[in-house]
C-alpha cells in the first residue's frame, strides 16, 4: 500500500484550516497530513496543533506557495512517502483546477506527475496529487 501524505501550504489561514483538517481527517483518515505553516502572522499553528495526529512545519517568514510547496515536497522525500497530495488550507476550489471526479491518487491520473527530488542515492520519483477542494480530490 502507498503512504500518501497531505501537504497543505498555509498562511494566515486560522479561520478556515480546522474545517479542512477535520474533513480530511473524516474522509482519509489513512493519509498523513502536514500543514506548512508560510509564517503565518496568526494563529494558523495554534490551530493545528490541536489536531495531535498533524505535523507542522512552520517556516520563518512568509516565502510564498512555491517555498512552501517545495518544503512539504522534501519532508515526503525524506520521510518516504509514496505520494504527496496538495491541498488548500482555506478549502476553496480552484478554479483551474481539473474535474474533480479526474482527481485520484492511482497511477494512471491525468494529474498525477512524478517530482524529481535532490536525493543522496540519487534522483527519486515522488508522485504527487494537485489537489484543488479537500472534499473532491480525495
Amino acid at each position: 500500500m502507498n503512504r500518501v501524505l497531505v501537504i497543505i501550504p498555509a498562511f494566515n489561514e486560522a479561520e478556515s484550516i480546522g474545517g479542512v483538517l477535520h474533513a480530511l481527517q473524516t474522509h482519509v483518515p489513512d493519509y498523513d497530513i502536514v500543514v506548512i505553516n508560510d509564517g503565518s502572522s496568526d494563529t494558523t499553528a495554534d490551530v493545528v496543533r490541536a489536531f495531535h495526529s498533524v505535523e507542522l512545519v512552520t517556516l520563518p517568514f512568509n516565502m510564498g506557495i512555491g517555498s512552501a510547496m517545495q518544503t512539504g515536497y522534501r519532508y515526503a522525500e525524506q520521510e518516504g512517502y509514496d505520494i504527496a497530495v496538495q491541498c488548500d488550507a482555506d478549502g476553496q476550489q480552484n478554479e483551474n483546477c481539473k474535474d474533480s471526479s479526474t482527481v485520484t491518487v492511482h497511477d494512471n491520473s491525468p494529474v498525477v506527475f512524478p517530482v524529481w527530488l535532490d536525493h543522496p542515492l540519487g534522483a527519486a520519483p515522488l508522485r504527487v496529487v494537485v489537489c484543488c477542494h479537500t472534499a473532491s480530490c480525495l
